[in-house]
């Protein structure tokens, strides 16, 4: 029926001998998680340059920044790792460095590129190459963590 559970416990000789009693204490817990379930020991940090996402500006079909220099603003670019929940987090291509100011697109707010995150991530070796890819954790338990960020079967490497 709705919100019932059917528990089957199946005790093999060896418990039989080694048990003295035939009660289990059993802790029932709802998880509401979704997402790919995987070993604590596949996640690895990177730290990542971010800035907010309105500062990042879309060319074609290539990202980058407006970067304020002396002669005025010039449009550099630069790597969008992952923008998660209004952050992007970025990695500096030749022309920009660690405290460079960029302003956001038609406004004359300006912010200096420096701050550093660490991001949560794994690497996914399909096809024979290895990448990166930032996952999202939903939940982390007993040495398992809910993810969202890979695909169902895209083969993880665990961290040595």
């Amino acid at each position: 029926g709705e919100d019932q559970y059917k528990l089957v416990l199946k005790i093999n000789t060896n418990v039989q001998d080694i048990m003295n009693d035939r009660i289990a204490n059993i802790v029932f817990t709802k998880n509401s998680h979704s997402g790919i379930k995987i070993s604590e020991s596949c996640i690895a940090k990177k730290s990542y340059y971010y800035v907010p996402s309105k500062y990042i500006v879309s060319s074609g079909n290539s990202y980058g920044v407006l970067a304020v220099e002396s002669g005025g603003v010039t449009f550099r670019p630069v790597k969008l790792v992952a923008t998660i929940e209004g952050i992007s987090y970025i990695e500096l291509t030749e022309g920009l460095s660690a405290g460079a100011m960029i302003q956001a697109e038609n406004s004359t707010e300006m912010i200096a590129i420096g701050d550093m995150a660490e991001v949560d991530g794994v690497y996914v070796v399909n096809g024979g190459y290895e990448q990166y890819e930032i996952i999202q954790v939903r939940y982390r338990s007993q040495g398992y963590a809910i993810v969202e960020g890979i695909n169902m079967y895209d083969r993880v490497k665990i961290i040595g």
